[in-house]
This record gives C-alpha cells, structure tokens and sequence, in this order.
C-alpha cells in the first residue's frame, strides 16, 4: 500500500450520520454490558483456578477480549456499508451461512441468560427474607422454625422463581424498550451498588488472607460434600466458563458502535471506548476475585455476597440491588426475543392485508408486503385496510406499456452504508435516518415498492397510495422535530441501543419503529416466553452451570472465532499476527469445548439430587 493510500487510510472520517453516541456513552454502554452477575461468580473461579492460575486466566481473557472487541470495531463499515447489527456484518463480511450460525448462537444465549437471571433473581429474595427476618432480631434458628422467611429448606427458591415470572409477565408487557427505558437506568444502578458493595466488602475482610496455591484441593470439604478428583477437574472447567460468561459481551458490541455519530470514523471511535471500558472492567474484575477469594477462600460460594455474614443491612441493600438488575437486565435481552416472534407476526399479518388488496383490485394474490403505509396502520391497529387504492376508480389493469412510478433508478439501488438503497435526495430515506432509525427494513422503501407493486396498480391507486406516503412523510417529520425538541431524554434514548436475535424478519418496521403487533398476540407471545423461561429456572435452578453453559456459546464463537475471520478479510494481516490469532482461536475453541462438557455435566448431577417444590 503507497503511502497516499495509507494516509487516506488514516484519515478516513466514516459516513457522516446524524446520531449522538459518542466514545463517552459507548464506553458506559459496554461497561453496562460487562458489569453484571457474572462478577460475582468470580471469587469462587479463583478458588477453583488457585492464586496463580486464577489471576493469570482473568489476564489471559481480558487481553483476548480487548484484542478481538478491537478488531470487531473494524468489521462496522465494509466496503462502503456500515452493519447496525452484528449478523448484518457477519452476512455482508462472511456468508449467510455463518450469520444463520450467528443468529442462532445469538437466540440460544439471550434464552439462556433469561433462565440464570430468573436463578439469580429469585435466589435474591430468598435472600432478601432472610436478611429482613434478621434484621428483626431473630436467630437463624428462630427464622428457619417459623417458617415465614423464605429459605431454600422451606422451598424459597422454586417459590421465589415464580414470583420473579410473575412480576417479569408484568414488565414484559410494555411495548419496547424505549417505552421502559427508566428500566434501563434502574438496572445500572443496581449493578454498580451490588458489585461496589461485592468489593468493598471482600477489602475490608481481605485481611483474612485465606486462599491456596492450587484452589479447592481433593478431599475439601464444600457445603458437606467432600470434593473428588473428577470433582475438582470440572470445577476447574466450569471456572473457565464463568471467566467466558464475565467477558461474554461481544454479542451487543456492533449494536454500541451503531449509535455512534461519525465523523470522526465510527471504528477509531469504539476502539478508544473498548481501551477504556474493557481495561476498567479488568480492574474491578480483579479487584473483587482476589480480595473476595482472599477474604472467604476455598469455602466461597458460587454468589459471593452469600459467603459474608454481615453487616447485614449492607447485604440487604446488595440483594435488593442484584434483584432490580435481574428484573431490568431480563427484559433487555427478552424484547430481542419478542421483536423477533412479533416480526413474523406482523408479516403474515401484512400479507393477509395484501391479498385483500389485490383481490379488491381484481389481481391475484401476493406474498410480498403492501406499500409502507398500509403496513404501519395495520401492524398497529389490527384492522384490515383493504379498501385501499379502490375508491372511486374501477378495476382496470394498467397497460402493460405504462412503466411502474414505483421503478427505481439505478443509482437509487446501488450498496451504500448499511443498506440496500441510499438517495441523499430523497426525503423519505434522509428522515428516516434522521430519526436514527437506520435499519435495512426501512431504507428501500421505493426498491421494495418497485419489485412488490410494478404492473399491478391503475393510475388511480398510484395517485391514492403517494398520497398515503405524503402523509407518512408528514408523520415522519413530527417526530424529527419531536426528536430535536425533547432535550436531553431524546438524546439519551437515541444513544441506546438494543440486544437483537438476528432472526427478526426486516422486511417489516420492527418494534422500535414503534410499530406493534395488537395487543392480545402480544400479551399470548410474551406470556407463554416468560413463562418457559421461568419453568426451566425453576426445575434447574442451577446457576453457576447455566453461566458455564451461556459462557461458552458467546465467548468461543462470538468472541473469538467470527471477529478474527471477519478481521482477516476487512484489514490485511501480518503472519505473525495471523498465527497469534490461529493459536487463540484453537486454544479457545478447546476451552469451549471442555467448559460445555462441565457445564452440562454438572447440570445433569445436581438435577439427579434434585427434588421439585423441596428447594
């Protein structure tokens, strides 16, 4: 490469984009990403793992995360189009095939962080009842014979469980996020307070100095169990899971990086924000494995704040912190899954609409979508808008002669940034980017309307329909305006950004275009998610597992494999660098592998002793 070219290179400055993230909120957002649950699972993998092997695993994840979260900022824009979603650059970078893996990987680990949130938040009020009942004075012996407080003796956990489903069925009901963002804020607070609390208290105690060079040795005795060989042997493994699950985020990175204003250039952007956020979260990672590990050594518990004994409003105030993350942080992850169950939805929806609309003017049926219009009033409403484009003109077909108004130019369909279709003059695709909704589903409105409504239409319609889309323009430009007027809590929502399954169907506005299925199907298709999520928490309440289980399906794959081989082909790698990223990916992938065998067999012999409605 000359060296006109590499100065190019450098000072390459994105796509201009209206958005208002900047490396400030990006880092905060992946902080939030990071900071969670998984933090307090640490101080026992450092028990597991030993004062030497723990310390050094943390370093060895966080160098691997930090370098492939870098070279993932590098995968947003591709050869002119820049990727909102990770599977969007997967599909573009890669093929189709591996974003159907992607997207797959993707589901399966939002479901299953789903289950060890609901493990982790009714594991909170069981605690959250004990603490109370002996804040009133009592003796741990007066709360288990009255029977009140709930404790995992007197089945607390599969109790707890339910009502955590139950106040999820509630949450769930809300339309999108943007409608719950103060959800947001209040599961962020939560994390903070649990995990400064988490640490404050493993310093004051670190004074124990408790811990060993090699763990948790044969022959421990752990909670009445005394450990064997093959006990410590998948202990080990399912501790590199838990490291995996800490460091698990990458899945949400793409998703960050998309709300970032450029210029300057979006990547430049998000690997300054990646130094600074995934180095603190090291930190504090640290921080709180060894002190709590020297504080409680071998006999810690998979929740570190259980293992303390006081003071126990403090405790109090981390349980009730941990519960307000678990009941925010599940619905973060869950509306993902309901966008893409109500995506489907809406499209057999606006297919019926569709066919009414052709029946009406005489043609046959179509699979494909009506005009934007119509699919926005239906997917809202419910209610079938087949009349229109039939009032006042009768049923003759155009003539075959006639070129369709809705062809579009070719310079109209040619790839650019992200998506399918970009006209800087056309009014439509520049407000809706405006808006911040710069999705692929929304963009090619007039390639779509080219390919779905070409030789259908008579003159009149044509003339009924551009009329509807001057009045969607008319909405659109209300919301700009309402968008530039709302301040501060405008720039904030526009700065979020949202987990997503990658099996959304985007041929239809999605739930945060703000454009929802009718509320019965949406309260039948949240319902029955929250409630299989709940069953299953509660029939394995098992959760260091389950985080060895979602650990290793998004750190191996996620983390590692796909942003190197996206890598590979977005930037031009030296053979040194390319034979550090093969031996990272084999020796991941191994550690992947042994961490699913420990995860499920450690599911399977805690279910084999397990008994229903007893814990």
């Amino acid at each position: 490469m000359g060296e006109q070219a590499m100065e190019r290179v450098e000072s390459y400055q994105g796509i201009p984009n209206s958005k208002t993230g900047t490396v400030t909120t990006c880092a905060l957002h992946i902080v939030c990403a990071v900071v969670g649950a998984g933090i307090l699972a640490l101080p026992q993998t450092t028990a597991w793992l030993g004062w030497i092997a723990g310390p050094i695993l943390l370093i060895i994840f966080y160098a691997v995360s930090l370098l492939a979260s870098r070279m993932l900022a590098e995968c947003y824009e591709y050869k002119g189009i820049t990727h909102p979603r990770y599977h969007h650059a997967v599909r573009h970078i890669l093929d189709r095939k591996s974003a159907i893996i992607v997207s797959t990987l993707q589901t399966l680990q939002l479901v299953l962080i789903g289950v060890a949130y609901t493990i982790t938040g009714a594991s909170s009020i069981v605690q959250i009842g004990y603490l109370s009942c002996s804040l009133g004075g009592k003796t741990d012996a007066e709360i288990a014979e009255s029977g009140i407080c709930l404790s995992e003796d007197t089945g607390g956990q599969w109790k707890s469980s339910l009502f955590f489903g139950a106040v999820e069925l509630m949450l769930s009901q809300f339309k999108n996020l943007e409608e719950c963002w103060f959800l947001s804020a209040v599961g962020t607070v939560g994390s903070f307070t649990y995990a400064i609390i988490a640490l404050v208290l493993s310093l004051v105690n670190a004074k124990n100095g408790l811990g060993t060079i090699e763990g948790i040795p044969v022959g421990f005795d752990q909670g009445g169990t005394i450990v064997s060989t093959a006990d410590k042997v998948f202990g080990v493994m399912n501790a590199l899971g838990s490291l995996s699950f800490a460091y698990g985020f990458s899945v949400v990175l793409v998703e960050i990086e998309d709300t970032l204003r450029q210029p300057p250039s979006a990547a430049k952007q998000m690997k300054k924000a990646c130094n600074i956020a995934v180095t603190g979260a090291f930190i504090f990672y640290m921080a709180v494995a060894t002190t709590g590990y020297a504080a409680l050594g071998n006999g810690v518990s998979s929740l570190v704040l259980q293992s303390f004994t006081g003071p126990r409003w403090a405790l109090l105030v981390a349980e009730i912190a941990v519960l307000a993350h678990m009941l925010t942080a599940f619905q973060v992850f869950m509306q993902a899954i309901f966008n893409t169950i109500e995506s489907h939805l809406k499209w057999k929806f606006l297919q019926t609409v569709a066919n009414e609309v052709l029946l009406k003017t005489g043609n046959k049926k179509n699979k494909e979508l009506p005009p934007l219009a119509s699919a926005n009033a239906v997917a809202e409403t419910g209610k079938s808008t087949a009349n229109i484009g039939t009032t006042g003109t009768e049923n003759t077909p155009p003539s075959p002669a006639m070129p369709s108004p809705f062809d579009a130019p070719a310079d109209l369909l040619t790839p650019q940034n992200g998506s399918r279709s970009k006209n800087k003059n056309n009014p439509h695709f520049n407000k809706t980017r405006n808006l911040g909704l710069d999705h692929v589903h929304l963009e090619p409105l007039a390639e779509r309307m080219s390919s779905v409504m070409s030789g259908q239409l008579t003159e009149r319609q044509v003339s009924l329909l551009l009329e509807q889309l001057h009045c969607d323009e008319a909405a659109i430009t209300a919301r700009i305006e309402e968008h530039h007027q709302g301040g501060a809590l405008s720039t904030a929502r526009s700065s979020m950004y949202a987990a997503d399954t990658g099996f959304a169907n985007e041929n239809v506005p999605l739930n945060e275009d703000n454009v929802f299925v009718p509320l019965k199907w949406r309260l039948i298709i949240r319902s029955i998610s929250v409630i299989l999520i709940t069953v299953i928490a509660t029939c394995l309440p098992f959760f260091s597992a389950f985080l060895g289980v979602v650990g290793t399906i998004s750190f191996w794959p996620l983390t590692v494999y796909f942003p190197f081989k996206m890598y590979r082909k977005v930037k031009p790698v030296s053979s040194g660098l390319d034979t550090l990223m093969k031996a990272i990916t084999l020796v991941m992938g191994v550690v992947c592998v042994v961490t699913l065998v420990a995860a499920i067999r450690t599911i399977v012999e805690q279910a084999s002793s397990f008994t229903f409605f007893q814990t």
